[in-house]
């Protein structure tokens, strides 16, 4: 089956929602791993996950919108789903 890497920005001010994202999309048999992009603040520690795949936080040096579409060269997969983190 094909598998994708997963892509979420967001910041420190929902972490709730960013928890109850990777709990539900890590689930999916599809996602290989869930790449956060941190925008601002500091980030929560990779043991505060509920996780089923890999869960990589990406700190940001700006606070910017386009981050998310910056090259990672750590994705090892060929597609990429980028979702905002409050849907």
């Amino acid at each position: 089956m094909p598998e994708f890497t997963l892509l979420t920005m967001t910041y420190d001010v929902r972490p709730w929602n960013l928890n109850m994202y990777v709990k539900h999309y890590s689930r999916c048999s599809s996602v290989r791993e869930i790449v956060v992009v941190w925008n601002k603040g500091n980030p929560p520690e990779l043991s505060e996950f509920d996780s089923l795949v890999p869960v990589r936080i990406r700190e940001e040096e700006k606070n910017s919108l386009n981050n998310r579409y910056k090259v990672d060269p750590m994705i090892k997969t060929r597609a990429v789903l980028e979702l905002d983190d409050d849907i």
